[in-house]
């Protein structure tokens, strides 16, 4: 009879310090497995860890009656950096920066629920800056955006107007040369000028093609948000949200050799799922 007195001592006090302190203690780490506090009413509050199967850290930030809160940090299963987002009531909505798994940082600004606002920067992945722009409250392109070539010299320079370009867009070489200027009005060439020729190819025939034979096109955006790309022959070639410059949800816009819309092919969860021409 006392050894069992004693046992039941002993399973009562171990239950109690479970109860009390087990938001102290790491679990067995196991895929999106938590270390942390669940009020009573079953709200995730405080800080929290979850793990990759790896049981490296896979994203930690703090909770708000169930909600993400402040700033929270997502990591590559090799342990860098992959993202910190600011949050406020379970949405983004502040600063918010992406990495490379080098480490160094891809793209930057301020994120507000789906889209970018205000300043936003993009970097290749040698560190050097990819091009600075900028958005309105609605996520689309407002202002002087510039383009750079990745040994730091400009590439473009022009100014966007509710999401088009507007007015003149400079050109660049790779030596800093102005080649090209040309003048848009809502988004569409009226003229182009040679300011000088160049050896090197002009960029801009290239700039936002889409490729023909990829599923989900890559474009020369590269970075992730809401946007319109404006094809070479001053129309739009692809709208709609963007992951990492992978049309993601949206539209691509075909057009026949005399630049006339042919069809329109869309896009949900990165993947094509259907092309409807133009009389249909």
């Amino acid at each position: 009879m006392p050894f069992s007195y004693k046992y039941l001592i002993i399973i009562f006090f171990s239950l109690y310090s479970t109860h009390a302190y087990s938001h102290l203690f790491y679990p067995v780490y196991q895929e999106n497995q938590t270390i942390n506090y669940t009020d009573s009413n079953g709200l995730k509050q405080g800080p929290w860890e979850y793990y990759h199967a790896t049981k490296e850290i896979k994203e930690k930030g703090t909770y708000k009656n169930n909600l993400k809160d402040g700033v929270w940090t997502c990591y590559y299963e090799s342990g860098t950096k992959n993202s910190e987002i600011t949050y406020k009531n379970g949405e983004p909505a502040g600063p918010a920066t992406f990495y490379y798994k080098n480490g160094k940082i891809r793209e930057q600004g301020n994120w507000q629920i789906d889209h970018w606002v205000g300043n936003y920067q993009y970097f290749y992945e040698n560190g050097q800056i990819s091009y600075k722009w900028n958005y309105n409250q609605d996520g689309k392109r407002e202002g002087a955006q510039l383009y750079f070539h990745k040994n730091g010299e400009k590439m473009y320079s022009g100014t966007w107007n509710d999401g088009k370009t507007e007015g003149k867009l400079l050109v660049y070489n790779q030596q800093g040369e102005l080649t090209e200027e040309k003048t848009f009005a809502k988004g569409k060439i009226c003229k182009t000028a040679t300011i000088k020729p160049s050896a090197i190819p002009s960029p801009l025939d290239s700039l936002n093609k889409l490729p023909e034979q990829e599923d989900t096109p890559r474009l020369k955006f590269e970075g992730t948000g809401n946007h319109t790309i404006i094809g070479s022959n001053g129309k739009v070639s692809a709208k709609g949200f963007f992951v990492k410059g992978l049309l993601f949800n949206g539209e691509k816009f075909n057009y026949d050799k005399t630049d006339k819309l042919s069809s329109i092919t869309y896009y949900r969860n990165g993947k094509k799922t259907e092309t409807k021409n133009k009389n249909h």
